[in-house]
């Protein structure tokens, strides 16, 4: 069910209950506190917001609803991870200060102040105790400073406005609609205890015995005396002021006053709540006169009473049962240490599970504090659970560094494992946490440290996977980490991710067009698997791309490719398997398309292996079959006297995909245009019929495919003698991409076969744009000067052609290019 179905659930269930219905404070009160209890805090947010925005809301109610926002905001804060507070704060600022705004002499106002105020108290509160064990950092610590300030100004002078207003006020005025003088007055004294408390978190900036943590804990002693002298003990903020004189006066170093304070307060025998206040604070006064024990079993009395359980008693057990474990292993009390680390261990995880992520995360901060004072072995387990509550609770950059110095402390106490698989751990955090910059230094810096590590190949590997996929993104990384795999194959060259890397190093080889370095990567895999076969087709044809057809060096790569691909598929003493793998199917396929690109009068034996294949055991994947059918018809059109054969081949064959359909299209172009006289036509008339075929697909094809259907018809219709329907086919072809230097030099071929004056004129000026766009000196050029010729020879302009020819001659080397003969045999016919 998702957020906002339950927040619909939730609001139909409030109104069943009529709730929303009758507008009160009460009612407001039960249901936004019982959500936040339960940290449904944007569905509280959602309700204060909804009745906020309705149009009867009174001032009175728009103001309490305020107040539970911004409680509700500080609420979520402290319960978020550090990176995803700041809107929560920003949210309770605004809301307060919008309201504040809008009813400036509103008597709520005073208390939206105040909860504005408490907010900025909770936030500084919390960095200060993050800044203990050095997750916020020295420049967060002024911060704080800074906040507290801000607080304390905001109560003093929230309490010079309350001391202005009270005096105006009777007792007998109050109501929903204005508070009276009595509770402004208790609103007066709890701005007082919440400026102590301001005070004591200022106190708590400086170090232990400074002057300047003295003097705030002072002035906070100094301030709390004032309500207790207007306090009934009936009213229980007298009981949390008196609580909070103990905890200054411990915390400035008066022991023997907080002390006596203690007993003070216990022979007024408070209730239940207080007195078990009153033990935590009896357990941390002994634990700062360092009396561990005795602190402990103030807080086994205080945990008879308990029910449920309280958190701040949870946190002084956690407090104090790391002090029991720092007492255990300085005396090399082996026993007493494994008692008191795993009781502060399983406290903590009680926290977690019963009090939430604020005090989960307290209790982790004291955990990693405990861990950074101790430098023996037993202190990274410690750190480790703490970095673990951190991760689960959403603290991510906390997490890490409680890892960094788990893996620190592990590594200087000789356990190189557990330094090992902690330093993962963290480069982990920054991989979920997609920083993967930060990840992939993480992991090569650890990968390389213990490069013996059984995990080193996993790790460094990682940081290869996340290079390459920035490398994706941005090209300008291709270098870096073409340099990291290199590493990598250097380093571990036998380990379980080795194949992985160097198909990624094929990969990158590719990428920038080294096309042999490429096909050697990919021919030395150990495993013939059918993509390191395709791969290696793929760099063979890119290779051959850069080559002439016919060329001496396109048919030695021609050959190279078919020898391997025929290897592939033999066993020893060169037979045909008995049991066909995928690998030895593809290579067959492979074999067979490198074959069609030079064929020297070996079809029947390309049949026979295509056949063998396809009847082989196990059965044929289907895909291949229909691709395997598909290059048998080529095969079969390759062979004079098959075309017939081959046509019923082409019936007879099932629904072909659009890439298959192309592929054997591109192949009978191939062949038509390496033949001639009754076979090319013939040919020609296969790939017409196969046109045909595909035409119901043509809708499906990208832009680039249906052009390319298009082209293929278009010579298929020229050579098959249909010249007009060729012509008409060019010129649309023509029309879409006037800039296509091969196409229009197609066209350009096409016109000047025809057979009258009319076509031969028109190929002139064609010819005229193809050596126009052609670069000086290149083939195209030269093929566009020799055609421009012989269509002025076909006009009977003779001198015209040898003119060119001449031109041609004494402009441009010709001594190695076949073309030469061409122009010395058309030159002496013009004589």
């Amino acid at each position: 069910m998702d957020q906002l179905r339950t927040i619909r659930l939730m609001t139909l269930f409030f109104v069943l209950l009529g709730v929303t219905a009758v507008h009160t404070e009460s009612r407001d009160d039960q249901f936004v506190t019982g959500l936040q209890q339960r940290r449904l805090f944007r569905l509280a947010e959602y309700y204060c917001l909804q009745q906020i925005a309705s149009s009867d809301v009174t001032p009175v109610r728009h103001g309490r609803l305020v107040e539970h926002l911004i409680h509700g905001y500080t609420l979520q804060a402290l319960n978020a991870p550090a990176d995803q507070r700041a809107p929560m704060w920003e949210k309770g600022s605004r809301v307060a200060t919008r309201y504040t705004e809008e009813h400036p002499k509103h008597p709520r106002v005073f208390l939206v102040r105040m909860q504005a105020l408490l907010m900025a108290l909770d936030r500084a509160r919390l960095t200060r105790q993050e800044t203990e064990v050095g997750a916020a950092g020295r420049v967060a610590l002024n911060d704080v400073r800074t906040l507290i300030r801000v607080v304390v100004n905001g109560l003093d002078k929230l309490d010079q406005d309350l001391q202005r207003e009270i005096p105006r006020r009777s007792a007998a005025t109050s109501s929903q609609e204005s508070l009276g003088s009595g509770e402004l007055l208790s609103l007066q004294n709890h701005v007082r205890y919440r400026l102590a408390r301001a005070l004591r978190e200022r106190a708590l900036c400086y170090p232990v015995s400074s002057p300047d943590r003295d003097t705030a804990l002072t002035e906070a002693i100094e301030r709390l005396k004032g309500p207790l002298t207007v306090l009934s003990r009936s009213d229980s903020l007298y009981w949390t002021i008196r609580l909070e004189q103990v905890s200054c006066y411990r915390l400035r170093g008066s022991l023997k006053s907080a002390g006596e304070l203690i007993q003070q307060i216990d022979r007024l025998q408070p209730a239940g709540d207080t007195r078990r206040k009153l033990r935590v604070e009896a357990a941390r006064l002994s634990l700062s006169a360092g009396r561990a024990a005795a602190a402990w079993d103030w807080l086994e009395r205080a945990s008879s009473d308990e029910e449920p359980r309280d958190p701040d008693l949870d946190q002084a057990k956690v407090e104090v049962s790391l002090a029991l474990w720092r007492s255990g292993s300085a005396a090399k009390n082996d026993q007493e240490t494994q008692k008191w680390r795993d009781r502060a261990i399983a406290l903590a995880g009680e926290i977690e599970r019963l009090h939430g992520p604020y005090w989960s995360h307290r209790a982790s901060l004291l955990l990693v504090n405990n861990a950074n004072r101790s430098d023996d072995e037993s202190s990274v387990g410690v750190l480790e659970l703490a970095a673990r509550n951190l991760w689960r609770s959403g603290r991510h950059g906390e997490a890490i560094e409680a890892y960094d110095k788990a893996a620190r402390l592990a590594s200087e106490t000789g356990s190189s494992e557990n330094a090992f698989r902690l330093s993962f751990s963290a480069a982990l955090i920054e991989e979920k946490r997609e920083r993967f910059q930060e990840a992939i230094l993480r992991y090569r810096k650890l990968a390389m440290a213990k490069t013996t590590h059984p995990q080193s190949s996993t790790a460094h590997y990682r940081a290869v996977v996340f290079a390459y996929d920035a490398a994706r993104r941005d090209p300008s990384l291709r270098s870096s980490v073409e340099q990291l795999v290199d590493e990598h194959l250097s380093v571990w060259p036998q380990s379980s991710v080795t194949d992985s890397v160097r198909w990624l190093k094929g990969k990158l080889c590719e990428a920038r067009r080294a096309w042999s370095e490429a096909l050697v990567v990919y021919r030395s895999f150990p495993v013939k698997t059918p993509d390191a076969m395709i791969a290696a087709a793929r760099c063979w044809k890119n290779r051959m791309s850069t080559q002439n057809d016919g060329t001496d060096e396109y048919l030695v790569l021609v050959d190279s490719a078919c020898s391997y691909f025929e290897h592939l598929v033999l066993e020893e003493q060169r037979r045909l398997p008995g049991e066909w793998s995928s690998a030895a199917r593809q290579a067959v396929v492979e074999g067979v398309r490198f074959r069609l690109l030079h064929l020297h009068g070996d079809e029947f034996r390309l049949h026979e292996r295509l056949a063998a294949a396809s009847a082989g055991l196990p059965p044929a994947p289907l895909g291949w079959q229909k691709t395997a059918s598909m290059l048998d018809v080529v095969v079969a059109a390759a062979q004079p006297g098959q075309h017939t054969l081959a046509r019923e081949m082409l019936r007879e064959i099932g629904d072909l995909a659009i890439a298959d359909w192309l592929e054997m299209i591109e192949h009978l172009d191939r062949i038509s245009r390496s033949v001639d006289g009754q076979f090319q036509r013939g040919v020609a008339v296969l790939q017409l019929a196969a046109l045909a075929r595909s035409d119901e697909l043509r809708n499906e094809m990208s832009d680039q495919d249906r052009s390319r259907a298009f082209r293929f018809q278009a010579r298929a219709l020229s050579i098959s003698g249909q010249h007009a329907a060729a012509v008409t086919a060019f010129q649309r072809l023509v029309k879409e991409h006037p800039r296509d230097g091969a196409l229009l030099e197609d066209y350009a071929q096409l016109l000047l076969d025809g057979k009258n004056a009319d076509s031969w004129q028109q190929s002139v000026r064609q010819w005229r744009m193809v050596k126009q766009r052609s670069r000086p000196g290149s083939k195209r050029r030269l093929r566009a000067t020799y055609a421009l010729a012989l269509a002025h020879f076909k006009l009977g302009d003779k001198q015209r052609a040898a003119r060119i020819i001449r031109i041609a001659q004494a402009t441009a080397d010709l001594s190695t290019d076949p073309i030469a003969g061409k122009f010395a045999a058309l030159l002496k016919r013009c004589e």
